[in-house]
């Protein structure tokens, strides 16, 4: 379907003029409306209130009409659901950081543990030494 073939929903405002309807170029993102099922297909601008017309094909199907709050802010709304994810991640990872930071100093004392001074056992003994010859 090219972006110039006319729209299958004609809509006919109160005083009987018809609203210009557009073909959206996008698929469906986050950020539309979970209320509505399938992707947006259409856009048009009510700029008066009233009983508007809708004329499709005669196929029965259903047709869901949403306040378009996507169209032009997507940069925002990418921005601020990257922003959001990072903030969930940060704050999911202080308890993950405590741990490791708690277990690398386990570790730490254990492996301190197993090591063996020398220098202090024969600083010792050499002492001992001294102290039996006197």
């Amino acid at each position: 379907m090219t972006h110039n073939t006319p729209a299958w929903l004609n809509i006919i405002a109160p005083d009987g003029s018809k609203v210009d309807v557009a073909y959206i170029q996008r698929g469906l993102l986050p950020f539309d409306t979970p209320l509505a099922a399938g992707r947006p297909i259409f856009s048009f601008i009510i700029a008066e209130p009233g009983v508007y017309t809708l004329k499709m094909p005669r196929k029965l199907l259903e047709v869901y009409i949403t306040p378009d709050v996507v169209t032009g802010r997507e940069g925002a709304l990418w921005l601020v659901l990257i922003l959001e994810l990072a903030f969930v991640s940060l704050i999911a990872s202080v308890p993950i950081m405590r741990t490791r930071r708690q277990r690398a100093a386990r570790v730490a004392e254990v492996k301190g543990l197993k090591t063996v001074n020398g220098d202090a056992f024969w600083a010792q003994a050499k002492e001992k030494r001294t102290k039996s010859k006197r």
